[in-house]
């Protein structure tokens, strides 16, 4: 691919990733959010396994998604624009960020170059 798509091409592959994520973890997610969000006194469930009995028994499996689409709108641009970013800060730094290795007979970025360029990306 042309080098001056890459950045666009991890951005969608950033959202996808991410969306992919937090699709697997959401049902784990809003087990946790359960149990934390209940009061010490009146505890309404007593283990990991009651709260998803009890939550399946409310909505059936969509319970386990539910609020899931506004979490997707914020986290898949969020993960999205840090590869993105990720990627255009190495091609833009280039010089700066990588190094000629010798084995490879190929530039490689350096661990501070990966580390300078992921803490510019957020």
């Amino acid at each position: 691919t042309d080098v001056r798509y890459k950045p666009i091409e991890h951005f969608v592959c950033g959202c996808l990733g991410g969306c992919a994520a937090t699709v697997a973890s959401f049902p784990f997610d809003m087990i946790r959010t359960r149990m934390i969000a209940q009061s010490d006194g009146q505890l309404a469930y007593t283990s990991l396994l009651d709260a998803a009995s009890k939550l399946k028994a409310e909505g059936g499996f969509r319970a386990f998604y539910r609020g899931l689409l506004p979490t997707l709108t914020a986290i898949g641009p969020q993960t999205g624009f840090q590869f993105g970013f990720y990627s255009l800060f190495s091609q833009v730094l280039e010089t700066i960020v990588t190094k000629h290795d010798e084995n490879l007979d190929d530039k490689v970025m350096t661990i501070i170059g990966s580390l300078s360029c992921g803490g510019l990306a957020g």
